[in-house]
C-alpha cells in the first residue's frame, strides 16, 4: 500500500479501538464497505476511510477521540479552524478517516425534502468560504451564487449550530430511517433503513474485522448498483482532499 493508505489503515484501527472502549457504535460505509467486501480492504485507488456514527452517540466520541488519539494523528471537527459538519481523523493535514453522522430522517417527504436542501445549501457555502480561505478556485465554487452570499454573511460557527439544530429536528421528526447527511452522494442512495443499522456484520479490511451495516451487500446494491465491478482504469484515481491545504 501506499504510505497514506497506510497511515489510515492505522487511523482505522486506533479508531476501533477507541470506539470498542467506550462502547460506541460505528460502521464501514461507502468505499470502506465496498473495499473490504471487493478487495477485502483498501480499494487500491483509495486513500481514505469512510466510517459512520449514529449521531446521538457523537458529542460522546468528540470528548474521548480528542483525549485519546495518539500523535501524530489528530482530531479535526466542526469548528472555525476546520470547517465541516463531521469528523475526520487527520494526519500531516492529510485526512485518514471521514467520520459521519448517521442522522435519524423523518419518513415524510416535505420534511426529508427541506432538511437535504438546507444540508444542501449550508455544505456548500462552508465548501465555499474554505475553498476561498486557502485560495481554490474552481468553477463548481462559482456557480453557485446563494450559497456565496450565505457563505460570506454566516460564519462557520453559525452555520454548524444551524446544522445541529437542523440534525435534532430530524430526528424529532424520525421515521424507520437514518442518513448519511454529508456525504457527497444523493439523499435518495444515502437513506439508509434503520433495519440495516440495528444489527451489524462484519467484514475483513486488512486483516482485522470491522462492523458494517446488517446487509452489505443491499446497501452496496443500492449505492452502487453492481458494485463487484471495478470501474475503468481510466476512473482509477486516488482522490485528492482539501485537507492537503490547510
Amino acid at each position: 500500500m501506499k504510505d497514506e493508505q497506510r497511515d489510515a489503515v492505522k487511523a482505522l484501527e486506533i479508531f476501533s479501538d477507541i470506539c470498542q472502549k467506550h462502547n460506541i457504535d460505528y460502521y464501514l460505509l461507502a468505499g470502506s464497505c465496498l473495499g473490504g467486501v471487493r478487495h477485502k480492504g483498501m480499494i487500491p485507488w483509495d486513500d481514505d476511510i469512510d466510517v459512520g456514527v449514529p449521531n446521538e452517540q457523537y458529542d460522546k466520541l468528540n470528548k474521548v477521540i480528542s483525549e485519546e488519539l495518539p500523535e501524530p494523528y489528530v482530531w479535526r471537527n466542526d469548528s472555525d479552524n476546520y470547517p465541516r459538519f463531521y469528523g475526520k481523523i487527520v494526519k500531516d493535514h492529510i485526512a485518514c478517516v471521514d467520520i459521519f453522522r448517521l442522522v435519524k430522517f423523518p419518513d415524510n417527504c416535505v420534511k426529508r425534502t427541506i432538511i437535504w436542501l438546507l444540508r444542501k445549501l449550508l455544505f456548500r457555502a462552508v465548501n465555499i468560504k474554505f475553498a476561498q480561505s486557502n485560495c481554490i478556485f474552481t468553477k463548481h465554487y462559482i456557480t453557485n451564487p446563494i450559497s456565496t452570499i450565505v457563505g460570506k454573511l454566516l460564519s462557520y460557527h453559525r452555520m454548524n449550530s444551524i446544522m445541529r439544530k437542523t440534525e435534532a429536528f430530524s430526528e424529532k421528526h424520525a421515521g424507520e430511517y437514518r442518513i448519511n447527511l454529508y456525504s457527497v452522494y444523493s439523499m435518495k442512495k444515502e437513506i439508509l433503513p434503520q433495519k440495516w443499522l440495528d444489527t451489524k456484520s462484519t467484514i475483513t479490511f486488512e486483516g482485522r474485522e470491522y462492523p458494517t451495516v446488517a446487509d452489505p451487500h443491499a446497501y452496496l446494491t443500492h449505492l452502487y448498483g453492481d458494485y463487484m465491478t471495478p470501474p475503468p482504469e481510466s476512473e482509477r484515481s486516488i482522490k485528492r482532499h482539501p485537507e492537503r491545504f490547510l
